[in-house]
């Protein structure tokens, strides 16, 4: 959510958008999709593909998370020369 955050333009709307996507996901279509799978074991396998993504994201975008690079202002030095 920090990526498509930071990705929108700090659009709060868009990151309460796909919050309640994956809700809904979740709540409603996980067990149709998955019905083999037990209850006690459906938030784990949740957990565990969510942290392999973030993983898989962080990795990818270097831990930015698509936030633009901060120029830097100076040392403290710099600015009082």
């Amino acid at each position: 959510m920090t990526w498509v955050f930071n990705r929108t333009g700090e659009s709060l709307p868009l990151a309460m958008l796909l919050h309640c996507g994956v809700n809904n996901y979740f709540s409603l279509a996980w067990f149709d999709l998955f019905p083999s799978l037990p209850d006690g074991y459906a938030a784990h396998a949740f957990l565990l593909s969510s942290t392999a993504r973030a993983v898989v994201l962080l990795i990818a975008t270097r831990g930015r998370l698509g936030c633009p690079p901060v120029r830097d202002a100076g040392t403290l030095s710099d600015r009082t020369a």
